[in-house]
């Protein structure tokens, strides 16, 4: 069997409260009063002390501030000194301070004082330090008396049965508000939870698409069906601020107005910039509303009553708006609501600066092709002209190094594409014409003057061939040279007849020379072109002597005269 728990005294002292045992009609005197004045109040009212008070200085002066303190054997020991209690001012002798309490302190902190303190009364004072009361040592100790251990079971037995109600209550409405909490967290989750599967189906279709009529459907579809509102659309602006509805999602009984374009005079580049700026119209009730009347009137044409409006930006300029709308009565938009369109209108931006991204890429990427396949033709015709020409034509680098030549070039000079690249060509040169041919192209490189020369190829079997080259520089976009094409031109045959020629003129001006008769040649006026040395001895012209003004005149003037008119006519 278990022993009961015994209650200790301290125990129970700390149970009870000051409030609850304190004398709260205490007898009190003024400083200026007598100790023999004192001595009559206490006998008059049977108590062992008398409280000395004054007037509150700041508060309300009714109240009634302790400053000292006589006792009974305070009485006793003025008696016993001889001291004139009916002369004797009581602020002379009192006890000061006063030591206090509170009233919502324990009798376990009373009994505390007095110990340390070595007293037996303790003034009990408010929040301004007002007097409420006094406890003495006897009153404390009467809580631990059989009777008022009885009075405190009763009121401790009450006070856990209402405790026990209180905590019955306390649970009971603790637990109505936690399920309403629940209930309520669980909607806000459930809210957030299907926000976030939107804005998750809205990113998975700009991750998996780049259709943007796909995405918009979409998107529009989703808000409706989360916000259970009448339409939602999606809304283009052109560049003179018109613009139309590309993109909708309405109830059944709902008016389309997809394709439809707006017809709001009010509409201009200073009142669309606050929303190129990011601002978002709310509009609960559109009769509730500070607004133009022709753009309530166009409201009303698109059967809009409430409406939540974002826009949509893109790279700082006003692409679109998004609009979610009810039909036919007021609508509060929430919080919720409005992040919601926010964050749906920048997965939208996204998904347009995507599409328009790969739509300029898609231009470029069709633009490239058609550039390389015109590359690839002209290359192609290139490469046919320079294997058909009738020249040989070689191209080099910027800095003068060949990388490439056609098929007439191999044969004119010898030379196989591989050992012409870079400076092989020279090795094809006549070794006469190889040095100073090399510095002429140096030259042209270094000063960008025209090239044309006329040398000799030495193909490895020792064949010669004059060839005329010439060569101009390649220019990029930007003017900046990037290489050079030429061309070589056999001229061997034209070198032969040249030679041949000059051969044949230095046989006839032999012939001219050695011939016995005197020859001479004029021009169509007449005029001497040539006289040989036996014309100049018949004659008597003398040799590198200019002639008459006409061979004419001159041959006239060298006939004999008896024979001039006759041979002249």
């Amino acid at each position: 069997m278990k022993d009961k728990p015994n209650t200790r005294p301290v125990d129970l002292l700390r149970l009870r409260l000051v409030s609850e045992v304190m004398t709260r009609e205490v007898i009190c005197a003024a400083p200026d009063s007598s100790l023999l004045a004192i001595a009559q109040l206490m006998a008059e009212h049977r108590v062992s002390s008398v409280m000395i008070v004054q007037p509150a200085k700041i508060l309300t002066p009714t109240l009634q501030i302790p400053v000292g303190i006589v006792t009974e054997r305070d009485i006793v020991q003025f008696q016993a000194l001889g001291l004139n209690l009916e002369t004797c001012p009581v602020e002379a002798a009192m006890s000061t301070p006063v030591f206090q309490v509170k009233p919502e302190e324990s009798l376990w902190t009373v009994q505390q004082i007095m110990e340390q303190q070595s007293i037996r009364q303790l003034a009990v004072t408010g929040e301004h330090g007002e007097l409420l009361g006094i406890i003495t040592q006897t009153s404390s100790l009467q809580t631990l008396n059989p009777l008022e251990l009885y009075k405190l079971a009763e009121v401790l037995e009450q006070k856990v049965v209402r405790l026990e109600a209180e905590k019955a209550a306390l649970l009971e409405n603790r637990t109505i508000e936690l399920e309403q909490q629940v209930a309520q967290r669980t909607i806000i989750l459930k809210a957030k939870v299907d926000r976030e599967q939107l804005l998750n189906t809205i990113a998975e279709q700009i991750r998996s698409s780049l259709n943007l009529s796909d995405i918009l459907h979409t998107t529009v579809q989703s808000i409706h069906s989360l916000l259970g509102c009448d339409r939602v659309i999606v809304y283009q602006f052109r560049p003179d601020f018109s613009g139309t509805v590309i993109a909708e999602a309405i109830t059944g009984t709902g008016r389309s107005v997809l394709h439809s374009e707006a017809h709001d005079p009010c509409i201009s580049p200073e009142w669309l910039e606050p929303y190129r700026q990011g601002r978002i119209r709310i509009v609960n009730d559109i009769y509730g509303e500070a607004m133009t009347l022709c753009h309530q009137e166009m409201l009303v044409g698109f059967d809009i009553r409430a409406k939540l409006m974002v826009p949509i930006v893109i790279e700082e300029q006003l692409w679109g708006l998004m609009l979610t709308s009810y039909r036919e009565k007021p609508h509060p938009w929430t919080t919720d609501e409005i992040e919601l369109l926010q964050q749906v209108s920048l997965q939208v931006a996204i998904a347009l600066r995507q599409a328009t991204t790969h739509q300029k890429l898609q231009d470029e990427l069709a633009k490239r092709q058609r550039i390389e396949a015109t590359l690839i033709e002209s290359e192609h015709r290139y490469a046919t002209l320079a294997a058909a020409a009738p020249v040989g034509i070689f191209r080099t680098d910027a800095d003068g190094l060949c990388t490439y030549i056609n098929d007439r070039y191999c044969l004119i000079s010898g030379l196989t594409p591989e050992a012409a690249i870079g400076q092989g060509w020279q090795q094809g040169m006549h070794p006469d014409d190889r040095d100073w041919v090399i510095a002429q192209w140096q030259q042209f490189i270094q000063d960008q003057g025209p090239f044309g020369l006329e040398y000799r190829f030495q193909r490895p079997d020792g064949t010669v061939t004059w060839v005329y080259g010439q060569s101009v520089a390649e220019l990029n976009a930007q003017g900046q040279v990037v290489g050079y094409v030429g061309t070589v031109t056999d001229i061997s045959d034209r070198k032969r007849t040249e030679d041949q020629l000059r051969e044949s003129e230095e046989r006839y001006a032999t012939l001219v020379e050695a011939a016995t008769v005197g020859i001479f040649r004029t021009d169509a006026d007449g005029r001497y072109t040539y006289v040989n040395d036996r014309y100049c001895q018949i004659s008597g012209h003398t040799p590198g002597v200019s002639p008459l003004a006409t061979a004419r005149e001159e041959w006239r003037q060298r006939i004999h005269p008896d024979d001039r008119n006759s041979i002249a006519t």
